[in-house]
């Protein structure tokens, strides 16, 4: 049985390790942005390759003060390791710099993917499974930094909810009430009316 939920444990662990690969044909003079919401104290690790380096990459915080700008034109490889300092949405943006399309390869991993362990493994000596134990360690601290961030997330929105849901509320009685002094105002004034024309 406990063979069982740490096999389970193990699979939703690993479907939530983040790790993108693509390539992207950037346009002539033209910024390309996307974005990740990610919680604080997340390993992010970015790789980028071009045949043609002369393209600008900028990494901007979920309050949208650049973090990183990178736009050395002699690599064709250029490596970007930060971990972040505050949860929210990250933007990744491209900017060509050439008068021709380039193609560019993003390789982007967040959390327990985006670390290295190579380092541990050396310093400390660690066997296969030590070495399997530490990073599902990380990938439990990752699950518990997501879930406290999801958390957050759902109280704004049901916050959100709670004062649209006022706002709406107060509306319809203004709306109800306006309603109800048109009407009263239109049959003081009907009776008075028919009143004069002596139809009552």
């Amino acid at each position: 049985m406990n063979f069982t939920k740490i096999l389970v444990l193990a699979i939703v662990a690993t479907s939530l390790v983040s790790a993108i690969e693509f390539s992207y044909d950037l346009p002539v003079k033209k910024i390309q942005c996307f974005g990740d919401s990610l919680g604080e104290l997340i390993t992010v690790s970015i790789e980028l390759y071009s045949p043609n380096p002369n393209y600008q990459f900028r990494v901007y915080d979920p309050e949208g003060k650049q973090v990183y700008n990178i736009t050395e034109s002699s690599q064709i490889k250029k490596n970007l390791l930060f971990i972040t300092n505050k949860e929210g949405n990250f933007q990744y943006c491209f900017s060509n710099l050439e008068v021709v399309p380039i193609k560019v390869k993003f390789n982007y991993k967040t959390g327990v993917e985006a670390k290295d362990y190579s380092l541990l493994v050396s310093k400390n000596d660690l066997k296969p499974i030590e070495l399997q134990v530490e990073k599902m360690s990380d990938m439990l601290t990752n699950i518990g930094q997501e879930k406290r961030m999801i958390s957050r997330k759902g109280r704004y929105i049901s916050r959100d909810a709670d004062e649209v849901s006022f706002k709406v509320l107060a509306f319809s009685v203004i709306t109800l009430l306006l309603m109800a002094l048109l009407t009263g105002f239109q049959v003081v004034y009907l009776k008075n009316f028919f009143k004069s024309k002596k139809l009552i």
